[in-house]
């Protein structure tokens, strides 16, 4: 059994040279799937970068309509307000004239009724004074 244990010098730098030999394969090989993985990773970084591009301007453009849009809604507010406040403007006016119209109205209405009593009171004092 001891001659089965040993091996020669030669024998274990062949099998030690087998061994670097199938080492340096298995490394070789390592490194390979190494480069094929940073391809990978480097492909779906691309793609991360295109999505992110892709939504950035998808988002710009969202932004975009959306301020065109309140720009529009602005836009017709404005014009409503102003619409309304021609409006109110020519309501207060006229409101105005109805109230002097009104106004004169009343005065002349009360003028007259007080003319009235003042000739009902002369006439009534005449008859007095005169037709006792």
């Amino acid at each position: 059994m001891a001659e089965e244990q040993y091996v020669s010098r030669d024998q274990h730098r062949a099998d030690m040279a087998e061994l670097r030999g199938e080492l340096k394969e298995e490394i070789a090989g390592i490194r390979q799937d190494v480069v094929v993985l940073a391809k990978t990773v480097e492909h779906l970084a691309q793609i991360v970068t295109s999505g992110f591009a892709d939504m950035r301007q998808a988002i710009g453009d969202l932004s975009t309509r959306l301020d065109r849009r309140m720009d529009d809604l602005s836009t017709r507010l404005d014009r409503r307000m102003d619409d309304l406040s021609t409006r109110l403007d020519r309501q207060e006016t006229s409101l105005r004239q109805e109230i002097r119209d009104v106004r004169t109205t009343s005065q002349r209405q009360l003028w007259v009724l007080i003319g009235v009593v003042v000739v009902t009171m002369v006439g009534g004092m005449i008859k007095v004074v005169f037709f006792p």
